[in-house]
């Protein structure tokens, strides 16, 4: 379950709590005027593929490498990152779509990048983007 610190063992210890940067707690805070209701900053990053790897190998991959970093398994609070979850949940950082070429992933990718990330996640997602010919496919992944 997002939100709380899940641990196998009989008691959960605290959540750990890690000061961000400065930069880091300004963009938790939001670069904006809050009347002028804009998205949170994100980067997006798009990459194309000529064939996507497997939703699985990424999953592998992030589990493997990327999750550990305390940065990439904890949410912003207070202008600290708190680790809450132990295990990464696929369902929401891994999506997956079928798209027919490049008219759909420029209007996925214009949609998607005007939608917020979730507060109840670590702040970060990755959209495959399967195309059903070859050399049409992308990676949207949102930081």
């Amino acid at each position: 379950m997002a939100g709380q610190y899940q641990d196998i063992g009989s008691s959960s210890p605290p959540p750990i709590r890690r000061q961000m940067t400065g930069m880091g707690a300004a963009m938790e805070r939001g670069t904006w005027d809050p009347d002028m209701e804009m998205i949170p900053p994100i980067v997006n990053g798009l990459m194309f593929y000529n064939k996507l790897p497997k939703r699985e190998a990424f999953i592998r991959a992030f589990e493997g490498h990327v999750w550990p970093n305390h940065r990439f398994h904890s949410c912003m609070e207070d202008g600290t990152w708190v680790a809450r979850d132990a295990q990464m949940d696929t369902t929401y950082h891994f999506i997956e779509v079928t798209v027919a070429g490049d008219a759909d992933i420029d209007a996925y990718v214009q949609k998607t990048m005007a939608e917020p990330l979730s507060a109840e996640y670590p702040p970060w997602r990755m959209h495959l983007l399967r195309g059903r010919e070859p050399g049409r496919s992308a990676i949207l992944f949102r930081l």
